[in-house]
């Protein structure tokens, strides 16, 4: 057994200790407080998730919880490398996104195909449009929910120049590279991420934790489920696909997410 085989246990263990998570969380708010800045929460909204169109119906909720800057960056899909079964991902994330959208009373239904590539084109102009007018949150869940249920948003927004929406896209990647992740509907507060709506109760709990809650706020948006008191058979037995992605391409791709907690 190598040297290396004896040690990543015990780091393992360490990089992802309770301890260690809040010793970060301790140091970032420390920082935040330090520097005079606000709770400031980033946004990376992908026009072609559907996870991102559940995340964005979600956010003028969110806001209203807390008191909260937001930051909202528009971006691509993942790179070829990350997603190397694109075709296999988009459908299953469409069908997942429905399934979500059921259970916590969102509206979305896969419409069995994305959205026209020319309809996605102008999505994005109208959010970096109203990224710059700090109308984001305002315009995004409405225009998400067109773009999906119609096939086209509407077409009354205001429209940023092909040239502005290029340069902000190739900005928002370059900070979310950076601050290590790689997918659409994340959010990134404090040197964490939050990954979709089902990760957002982590979210609330750390902010509730931290009192940027507003007057009268309780519970979450998304709580957890309770736990099933005794397992329930599948019966016929339903098979299970896990896309498998080896720790050293992680590393190797994303290098800074190895330093980050992914919550």
């Amino acid at each position: 057994m190598s040297l290396k085989s004896l040690l990543m246990p015990a780091i393992s263990q360490h990089l992802l200790s309770l301890k260690r998570l809040q010793r970060l969380r301790s140091r970032a708010e420390r920082v935040r407080v330090r520097q005079g800045l606000p709770h400031e929460l980033h946004y990376f909204h992908q026009v072609d998730d559907p996870y991102s169109a559940l995340a964005a119906a979600s956010l003028p909720r969110l806001l209203a919880r807390y008191c909260l800057v937001l930051k909202a960056h528009v971006v691509g899909p993942p790179s070829a490398a990350a997603a190397p079964e694109r075709e296999r991902l988009i459908s299953h994330s469409r069908v997942d996104a429905q399934r979500l959208a059921r259970h916590w009373g969102l509206e979305f239904m896969d419409p069995g195909a994305q959205p026209p590539a020319a309809a996605q084109q102008l999505a994005a102009a109208q959010l970096v449009a109203a990224i710059d007018a700090n109308r984001f949150a305002e315009c995004a869940a409405d225009l998400s929910a067109a773009l999906w249920s119609r096939g086209s948003p509407a077409a009354s927004l205001p429209v940023a120049s092909a040239n502005a929406v290029a340069q902000h896209v190739a900005a928002s990647e370059q900070l979310r590279s950076r601050l290590g992740h790689y997918l659409g509907a994340t959010f990134f507060y404090g040197g964490e991420w939050y990954w979709g709506i089902d990760r957002l109760y982590h979210l609330e709990q750390r902010l509730q934790e931290l009192g940027v809650q507003r007057a009268g706020v309780s519970g979450h948006l998304f709580p957890l489920e309770p736990d099933l008191a005794q397992a329930t058979p599948i019966t016929p037995a339903a098979p299970i696909e896990f896309f498998f992605l080896c720790a050293a391409r992680i590393q190797r791709l994303w290098p800074s997410a190895c330093l980050r907690w992914v919550a």
